[in-house]
């Protein structure tokens, strides 16, 4: 029943969280963790600590218990990683996470450039461009980061998007390859450690395959496609040269850290990802008029 930023009052263990069993464990260190507690006696709770810092965690809870109510059981767990990045409950359904993890698409329930590319061209198409508008996209794309939790790759996410939409505003030309070390930059400038993280490490992977590699890719299979009737065709190029690229560091990333490689996740992301964005957008606007019309979920 403890809420984000209230104070706990107990007899506890500390310990160092830099390892496990007595072998070196990273892990912990990546994600900024440096100390484990273990409780000795019952928690009291104490109303008073909450901070202001902790607001993006209490707009997390608040948000996920909206999810719950306004999605089915079978399906809140998929909304609320896909919306917020919080795959705790869809880790107790085995089955759709496996399903997911096989078909080469859990990138889709993992915060990151995706989900924000979604959320900043709905808010565009839907406010339009403008320079009050970009500055309101950026506190937008920043709420949205601290509120699923700022994990690396979100965090890579906005800063990179963060700096393109300034870019046009100071009259300055985008150039991805310093946006990229820019962001890597301020992440391990935080926390070091981070460079063990291996979600930092799949999400600037893909990114350097995609800035690489990506424009060739696509250039060369648009030139196959030209002039052949294939529907869909600037699509079809863009998304598999994305995924291709992509793939080309985080592959060996995936091998090595997880046992598995999977070999038809660009056929699985042609078939889904233009799925994956109508549901983004149409779970959050699903959200936004439960609010207005609290009778509906009744």
């Amino acid at each position: 029943e403890a809420e984000p930023g209230e104070l706990l009052r107990m007899e506890a263990r500390f310990r160092p969280a830099g390892s496990r069993y007595g072998e070196v464990y990273e892990h912990d260190h990546a994600k900024g963790i440096y100390l484990i507690v273990n409780n000795r006696s019952e928690p009291e709770i104490d109303p008073e600590g909450a901070a202001l810092r902790c607001i993006p965690l209490k707009l997390n809870r608040a948000i996920t218990e909206h999810i719950s109510a306004v999605f089915p059981a079978d399906t809140a767990p998929f909304a609320r990683s896909l919306l917020l990045g919080d795959k705790s409950e869809l880790y107790q359904q085995p089955g759709q996470y496996r399903h997911i993890s096989r078909a080469g698409l859990a990138h889709v329930v993992a915060v990151s450039g995706m989900h924000l590319a979604y959320l900043l061209g709905f808010f565009q198409r839907l406010l339009g461009k403008s320079r009050r508008n970009t500055l309101l996209a950026i506190v937008l794309i920043w709420c949205f980061v601290l509120v699923s939790g700022a994990s690396p790759s979100a965090v890579r996410a906005g800063i990179m998007q963060s700096i393109f939409l300034m870019a046009p505003v100071f009259r300055r030309e985008n150039d991805t390859a310093t946006t990229v070390s820019v962001a890597l930059a301020s992440i391990l400038l935080c926390n070091p450690h981070a460079a063990g993280s291996v979600s930092l490490q799949l999400s600037f992977g893909a990114m350097a395959g995609i800035l690489i590699w990506g424009q060739d890719f696509r250039s060369r299979l648009s030139a196959f496609l030209e002039g052949k009737p294939i529907p869909f065709s600037g699509f079809l190029a863009n998304t598999v040269s994305i995924s291709a690229a992509g793939m080309i560091f985080t592959v060996p990333l995936v091998a090595i850290h997880f046992q598995t490689v999977n070999l038809f996740s660009i056929l699985s992301n042609i078939l889904v990802l233009w799925a994956v964005s109508i549901c983004f957008v149409g779970s959050y606007l699903a959200c936004a008029l439960a609010l207005l019309l609290p009778d509906t979920l009744q």
